[in-house]
């Protein structure tokens, strides 16, 4: 009875085994169908996942690809641009350093001329220098000296010379007085330099006026040239006393100029030259025609005289073919059986005229 319970027993252990077998393995099996489902949309959404990974990937690459082309051009025009900059820098540099040399230069030269306007002695070899370039920039060198003696102990700074005779000229360059003048604080210290100023012009007219000595072979008047615009005119209106200083140098026969005025002096001196020498031309020419005059007649008194003697010559050779004729008729009256030589007299014999008449005749016609 025991067997058979264990019998029992074991085959509803088997049965319950098999149950839950076969319960388990359809479970699995629907597990493992749902899961190879599962594992089919996973594969699935990879292959989409993919695909769009590859589009993103591609379209992402296009775009770095666009971006990359782009920030190469920016680059390269980025640095075209900083080289053009470099380069503009580096010549305004250049051109900068150049200016700076310039003014550095420029400052070297005013310091010198301070120290020249500075100097007295320095200062009128400037004048003179000045005085020499207006000179030459407009008369011919034969129309002026520099340093010409005017009389022993006496020479001008220049001289200019003209038809009637010499005109004299003195540089003046008085600048002392007047730049205290122009650098006075006070009105009063003004007057007091302009009044010295205008002393010393007035001492510069005289000694200019010196050089007036016609007697020597001068114009009666002489130039002061000074060669600052700024002191000439500031001594148009200056006077000494009741005078003025343009009145002073008129009476004392001195023409004060400064290098505006002095060109225009000077041109019109060149415009007198020029007409000086055409007056010279014209004379040297009417001297040479007069000469040709007197050798035109002196020729035709030689060539009537040979003309004369070629008519005689003509005369007496007609005379002589008329002559021979004579001959050869005697001798065909001598040899009537031969032919005596027949000369030709001249057909000039026929009219004798002279050699001056044919050759008008003959010039006449070969103008017709």
């Amino acid at each position: 009875m025991e067997w058979v319970l264990v019998g029992i027993a074991l085959i509803a252990a088997v049965v319950v085994g098999g149950a839950v077998a076969w319960v388990v393995a359809r479970r699995a099996a629907a597990a493992h169908t749902q899961l190879f489902e599962h594992l089919e949309v996973v594969k699935t959404s990879l292959s989409a996942l993919q695909g769009s990974l590859q589009e993103n990937t591609r379209t992402m690459f296009s775009a770095f690809e666009s971006q990359m082309r782009q920030t190469t051009e920016v680059i390269r025009a980025t640095q075209e641009s900083l080289t053009r900059q470099l380069k503009e820098v580096s010549e305004t540099t250049g051109s900068t350093n150049e200016k700076i040399a310039r003014v550095m230069e420029l400052q070297t030269a005013l310091k010198n001329l301070e120290r020249t306007l500075t100097n007295q002695k320095q200062r009128g070899a400037l004048g003179e220098r000045s005085l020499q370039l207006v000179l030459e920039n407009i008369l011919p060198p034969t129309a002026f000296a520099l340093q010409h003696t005017i009389a022993p102990g006496l020479i001008a700074d220049a001289a200019i010379f003209v038809k009637e005779g010499v005109i004299p000229i003195d540089a003046k360059f008085s600048l002392d007085d007047f730049q205290r003048a122009m650098d006075a604080s006070d009105e009063g210290e003004r007057e007091r330099a302009l009044k010295a100023h205008y002393e010393a012009l007035k001492q510069r007219i005289n000694e200019t006026a010196k050089y007036i000595l016609p007697q020597k072979g001068t114009l009666p008047f002489a130039i002061m040239y000074i060669p600052s615009e700024a002191i000439y005119y500031d001594l148009l209106s200056g006077t000494v006393g009741a005078e003025t200083l343009v009145s002073y140098a008129h009476n004392k026969r001195v023409i004060i100029a400064s290098p505006t005025t002095f060109t225009a002096y000077l041109q019109t001196v060149y415009d007198g030259l020029r007409a000086w020498q055409i007056e010279k031309n014209a004379q040297e020419i009417l001297k040479n025609v007069e000469k040709l005059q007197r050798h035109l007649k002196a020729y035709e008194v030689s060539y009537h005289k040979v003309g004369l003697t070629l008519t005689t010559a003509v005369n007496h050779y007609n005379a002589s073919a008329k002559e021979w004729l004579k001959i050869d008729k005697d001798i065909a009256r001598l040899n009537s059986s031969k032919e005596a030589p027949q000369l030709e007299s001249l057909a000039i014999a026929e009219r004798p005229l002279s050699p001056v008449a044919e050759l008008n005749e003959q010039e006449e016609g070969a103008q017709k």
